[in-house]
């Protein structure tokens, strides 16, 4: 179990630092992370649809994700799995900034 963990927890860095780096100077925000492998991220307004409007643009885009309101968040947040293989986070970060 030790040797499995320590892969989890370096993907999981690995992913929320490209993130990090992926939404500094842009209108993405990452919310303080302060345990577990899911990264909230606060978007620009997309439009009033019961929080659920980035979560389809991005799936229209080929990027799964949570719409925020499942972490009780206000619209235009979205939730982003960090122990995604580490390429596939960073297919997704491009999908994601390009469309944002």
């Amino acid at each position: 179990a030790p040797a499995v963990q320590a892969l989890v927890r370096a993907r999981a860095r690995a992913n929320l630092d490209r993130l990090q780096r992926a939404c500094a100077g842009t209108s993405l925000t990452v919310l303080d992370v302060q345990a577990g492998w899911t990264a909230l991220v606060r978007l620009p307004r997309l439009h009033d649809d019961g929080g659920h409007g980035w979560a389809r643009e991005l799936l229209d885009a080929g990027v799964l994700t949570q719409p925020g309101e499942l972490y009780d968040l206000p619209p235009a947040h979205i939730a982003l799995s960090l122990i995604t293989p580490e390429p596939d986070f960073a297919a997704g970060l491009v999908r994601i900034t390009e469309r944002v």
